[in-house]
């Protein structure tokens, strides 16, 4: 399995925030949120937080929206699990 964050900020503020919050796995720049879209993590110009599984083929599995995952990572894992499970 792999791990990336996602988000339409640029690649520089990933850098800075991965070092700020001690995050190892890459991130990656959508500003067209063209990703985001596909995961249901956006409406309009706006972008969620939360986490998405996406299968072998980029297919949505599960999405869910929460502005305070990584205050929860105890719950968002728990999630994540759960979603693999089904």
């Amino acid at each position: 399995m792999d791990i990336y964050g996602i988000s339409v900020d640029s690649p520089g503020h990933h850098e800075e925030f991965k070092e700020a919050a001690g995050i190892t796995y890459s991130f990656l720049s959508d500003p067209n949120q063209e990703v985001i879209e596909i995961v249901d993590m956006s409406d309009g110009d706006i972008s969620y937080r939360g986490f998405s599984i996406l299968d072998e083929n980029g297919e949505k599995i599960y999405s869910h929206v929460n502005d305070l995952f990584g205050e929860q990572i105890d719950d968002t894992e728990e999630r994540i699990r759960e979603a693999l499970n089904e």
